[in-house]
């Protein structure tokens, strides 16, 4: 099953060089602002975003407080500046993922494994307790 991919990121070179790791696997779609990213996100119900934390007009951390109204959504931060500051402020707003440029496709690849894998059994457990509750309101 291909899985879509959002990449917001306003680096050309690292928008290719992902694009470049996905593609054989995921339709991917592109945006270079925050706001194009967000409209973006959904239009095209992505499966995984990975949202750089500099953008032009809005940072990555606005971005994702927009994007996070369900916490269901698969977000991964990806940044060049030293991970301690973005990791904590990341991890503070809720993400789960974090990524340091340069990226290495291994490690992309061992991230969205890992990532997908996550939100497939936390998807699976939501279904579990809503059946169980359903069978519960029956019985009733």
């Amino acid at each position: 099953m291909r899985r879509k991919i959002l990449i917001i990121e306003d680096d050309e070179h690292t928008s290719h060089l992902l694009t470049e790791f996905v593609s054989g696997y995921s339709d991917v779609f592109h945006a270079v602002d925050g706001r194009e990213g967000i409209q973006k996100f959904h239009s095209h119900k992505a499966d995984v975003t990975l949202l750089d934390t500099h953008l032009p007009d809005l940072s990555g951390f606005d971005v994702f407080d927009q994007l996070q109204a369900n916490e269901e959504e698969l977000i991964i931060f990806i940044t060049a500046d030293e991970p301690s500051e973005y990791f904590i402020q990341s991890i503070k707003k809720g993400a789960k993922y974090f990524l340091r440029k340069t990226i290495e496709k291994a490690i992309l690849d061992a991230v969205l494994e890992r990532a997908l894998d996550n939100k497939l059994r936390e998807k699976h457990k939501l279904q579990l307790i809503h059946d169980a509750e359903s069978r519960f309101k029956n019985r009733n």
